[in-house]
């Protein structure tokens, strides 16, 4: 799928889904979570191993953050063109920082 219709249809669903930014703050930071412990427990971490979690569910769980940090952005009300021109921009920042 297509960068904007991928974000279009990310857009359209969480509008069904109606949380609030709140809710949906609350969401990013528990995915966040899952998503510490699906690496921890993938590089092995001490104490983390035993939930033999492998690089299928970071991916997952990489996609859950990015679903609703792109709801987010849909319920601030920014638009596909906004988001686009901010990723870019934020990209073209680590290219710099990266040059340096």
């Amino acid at each position: 799928m297509e960068t904007d219709k991928l974000i279009d249809t990310i857009f359209e669903i969480s509008q069904k889904g109606g949380k609030t930014l709140q809710e949906l703050t609350l969401k990013c930071v528990e995915e966040i979570g899952e998503l510490s412990q699906a690496v921890l427990s993938y590089t092995k971490a001490k104490g983390c191993a035993y939930k033999n979690l492998n690089k299928e569910d970071v991916i997952e769980e990489l996609a859950d953050v990015f679903l609703v940090n792109i709801a987010m952005a849909q319920e601030l009300g920014i638009t596909k063109e906004d988001l686009k021109k901010e990723i870019e921009r934020k990209l073209n920042k680590w290219i710099q920082k990266m040059d340096n």
